[in-house]
């Protein structure tokens, strides 16, 4: 397991890695604007899970129509099941739509590019999460992210396979009680 020191937290967004094997902080080096941008890097991925940033939003404005996660992403040295960005639409107690991009990850080593995730949200959805991930060795970085909705002539990333669980409905709504209704710190800074 590589010996590396912990990085700032990013204001605004949850980090997990599964049993240490994850770093994901802010890099203050590496950065596509503004002064930072988050950064995940394998200690030891070979331990499995994965290492996360995670927001969350309410997904009241956002009913009925169509989202688009995008950021730009960075790679080095990325292999296996990659790295990628992620959103997911919680409603009727269940996941309505899940995209992590595993069916298009990013490998290997590559400079800046424009990554986006395109679902449409469902009039029973409660809330929204979203993210980039990191589930195999290297380092990947994330920056000046954007959230927004899209027309129709957007084509969806993935297409929804609704999961409803009617006894979870309540525990759902509570999750996204306290979340904020839009993004924040989409820049990765670490003073929002």
């Amino acid at each position: 397991m590589l010996n590396l020191p912990p990085e700032p937290a990013a204001p605004g967004w949850s980090q997990g890695t599964a049993a240490g094997a994850f770093r994901v902080g802010i890099d203050r080096a590496v950065f596509h604007g503004g002064s930072s941008g988050g950064h995940i890097t394998a200690r030891n991925a070979s331990d499995g899970g994965v290492g996360v940033f995670t927001q969350a939003v309410k997904a009241d404005a956002y009913r009925g129509k169509r989202i688009r996660y995008s950021a730009w992403i960075r790679t080095r040295d990325v292999t296996g099941t990659g790295a990628g960005l992620w959103m997911r639409i919680d409603g009727g107690g269940g996941v309505v739509v899940l995209d992590n991009m595993m069916n298009r990850p990013l490998r290997g080593t590559a400079d800046w590019r424009l990554v986006s995730v395109v679902l449409d949200v469902p009039a029973n959805a409660v809330g929204i999460m979203y993210g980039m991930l990191l589930s195999s060795d290297g380092e990947a970085w994330i920056d000046d992210a954007s959230f927004e909705v899209v027309g129709p002539d957007v084509p969806t990333t993935v297409a929804a396979s609704p999961q409803s669980e009617p006894a979870k409905v309540e525990e759902q709504r509570q999750m996204y009680f306290h979340v904020p209704v839009a993004p924040v710190n989409l820049g990765f800074e670490p003073d929002r």
